[in-house]
């Protein structure tokens, strides 16, 4: 048995598959851009749909991207706000990972945060902001479309239609 633990095994496989891939092509890269584009703007639609606070003219909501179904234990929070309808259709995301404390291992403080802006066009997504380390940025979008799914059915709204789950999960 390996000293690391399932998820590090497959972000190190990950890692090593972009790594490999990255040189051979830029195909490789192209379409890993194009299903990033594609799941951002399906977490848009997604939360585009969830109802905006009382007395607040935008959406925001809060997700925690994870293992299992309790939030407590998740490591990175994500908060996404959707500007009012008057504004141009874009999204901003901030991404906290988060740290465990030692004494209590369900209380977490912020260890990093990135704040990204995601502008909508016609052919896809534009990223504005500090982007993540290669690679990482199509696992946190895919884990991101989970938990915004989930919360979905957890609330009691049905996701779209239209869209499946995503093949991989981080």
């Amino acid at each position: 048995m390996s000293a690391f633990s399932l998820r590090t095994r497959k972000r190190l496989a990950a890692a090593l598959v972009f790594m490999i891939a990255g040189p051979a092509g830029t195909d490789v890269v192209f379409v890993l851009e194009q299903e990033v584009s594609d799941l951002f703007r399906r977490i848009y639609e997604e939360v585009q749909t969830m109802p905006a606070r009382p007395g607040e003219r935008f959406i925001r909501q809060e997700f925690f991207i994870g293992e299992g179904d309790d939030d407590t234990y998740k490591d990175i929070a994500v908060s996404i706000v959707l500007p009012g309808e008057d504004a141009p259709p874009d999204m901003i995301v901030q991404i906290t990972w988060m740290k465990r404390v030692r004494r209590d291992r369900r209380v977490a403080v912020a260890r990093s945060t990135k704040t990204l802006r995601f502008i909508l066009e016609a052919d896809g997504t534009r990223l504005e902001g500090d982007e993540p380390a290669n690679g990482e940025i199509a696992v946190l979008a895919r884990g991101l479309f989970t938990a915004v799914r989930n919360k979905k059915r957890l609330l009691g709204k049905a996701p779209s239609r239209g869209f499946r789950e995503p093949r991989e999960y981080p």
